[in-house]
């Protein structure tokens, strides 16, 4: 029993501390430390609780990519959460009632953008598929180097699996779930 729950793959965990270490002390990760605003809406039975609802609520964005951060959540601290103006809409109907307020709060925001510089470590060589090489940047963001096209114009260094590389970003793609895609620019990659 204990060797299939070791097994079982863990949902993304908010580990603030070590996503806040990694944005202020490693170089191309695009991981942003910022304090955000979020408006909120919770039912009232969270009214006791509010720390619980926005914990809740939070965690379900975790990996998500959010237009309005320009980025994916990656973690956030809830020590520093602050509640702000707070109002509450309340109808005759159960259950249409709901507290409305914005939190504060700090977070790591992992953001590529076209013409930044990511680090990734390859989990899928040119020999495997002759169309890419995927690549995943820090263990949670699938990214791709494209080789479509390239057949003339392709780097003389190739990329082993587990070789870390360091590439520009050409696009970001986002599917209906809100999981990020990150394309690289296969002509700038270096192997690390």
């Amino acid at each position: 029993m204990k060797e299939e729950e070791s097994n079982e793959t863990k949902p993304f965990e908010n580990r603030f501390e070590f996503w806040a270490d990694k944005a202020r002390n490693e170089k191309n990760t695009c991981l942003k430390l910022q304090r955000i605003r979020r408006k909120v809406s919770i039912p009232p039975s969270y009214m006791g609780n509010l720390k619980s609802a926005c914990t809740t609520l939070l965690d379900k964005s975790l990996t998500k990519y959010d237009a309005d951060i320009s980025g994916t959540l990656v973690a956030y601290n809830d020590k520093t959460f602050k509640s702000m103006e707070q109002t509450v809409s309340l109808k005759n109907r159960p259950g249409e009632a709901y507290l409305n307020f914005t939190l504060e709060v700090d977070v790591v925001i992992f953001g590529p953008e076209p013409g930044s510089f990511l680090r990734a470590v390859c989990i899928e060589n040119r020999l495997t598929n002759k169309s890419h090489t995927a690549l995943l940047a820090m263990e949670t963001f699938n990214c791709v180097l494209s080789h479509l096209h390239e057949e003339n114009n392709m780097k003389e260094e190739e990329i082993e699996v587990n070789d870390e590389v360091r590439f520009e970003v050409e696009s970001i793609e986002i599917d209906w779930n809100g999981l990020l895609m990150v394309k690289g620019n296969s002509r700038s990659f270096v192997v690390c």
